[in-house]
């Protein structure tokens, strides 16, 4: 605990936990625990179902697997990416009506209101055994809203996507995109050249423009993209 002693215990004990994500107000957790009993357990009871917990409640049971969770800023909503019949698709809260598009998805983002989440898309790819990464196929950024049945926007595809990053006001999105053989950010209808490798893009203040890393060869730069 900042400012004081001791630790608070933020869940029940469970076997194991896959991972967690917590609000940036701090006043909300989801845990993606594992199943099982503990012989560690201080009252010997037997734990919960392996499964996506928010707040402490259980979250997505209809689904047989969930990963990813994710927090909006002010704890209201838990996203995660759901699994059925080789089909991924993102899911908030308790929805059922999912429509299972993508082959698969990652990076789960909402926006700074918590009213919409962004994520990355991919057709085609192929996971990575062990780990979440996706080779092959055509990724593209998808963003939806948290609520209602509003279209779903999708950007262009790319070979690959990421860092998505959206701005304080929740009204731009940027990301960096890979395409013909080189890194860019992407924000609207604006794009900088290419690099070799790229870093995630920052809003100014202002907002009228971005910064971000980049390698090109050898050489490491801090680029500003003007968005005005």
């Amino acid at each position: 605990l900042a400012g004081g002693r001791g630790e608070k215990e933020a869940t029940e004990p469970y076997r194991g936990i896959e991972s967690f994500a917590v609000s940036e107000n701090g006043k909300a957790l989801a845990v993606l625990a594992t199943a099982g009993e503990s012989p560690t357990t201080r009252d010997s009871r037997s734990l919960p179902d392996a499964g996506l917990y928010f707040k402490g409640k259980r979250v997505g049971e209809s689904y047989t697997h969930v990963a990813l969770p994710t927090v909006d800023a002010r704890g209201r909503r838990v996203a995660y990416v759901a699994m059925r019949d080789g089909r991924e698709a993102p899911v908030i809260g308790d929805e059922e009506d999912v429509a299972w598009r993508y082959d698969h998805v990652r990076a789960l983002t909402f926006d700074p209101s918590g009213d919409r989440l962004a994520f990355v898309a991919n057709t085609g790819g192929t996971a990575v055994e062990g780990s979440f990464a996706i080779e092959g196929g055509r990724s593209f950024v998808v963003v939806r809203p948290a609520s209602g049945r509003d279209a779903w926007e999708e950007h262009p595809p790319a070979s690959a996507v990421r860092h998505l990053t959206w701005d304080a006001d929740g009204e731009r999105l940027a990301y960096a995109a890979f395409e013909d053989g080189g890194w860019r950010i992407v924000c609207g209808a604006r794009r900088s050249e290419a690099f070799d490798e790229i870093g995630p893009p920052r809003f100014a203040p202002d907002g009228k423009s971005l910064g971000f890393g980049a390698r090109s060869g050898r050489e490491l730069w801090w680029r500003v993209l003007a968005l005005e």
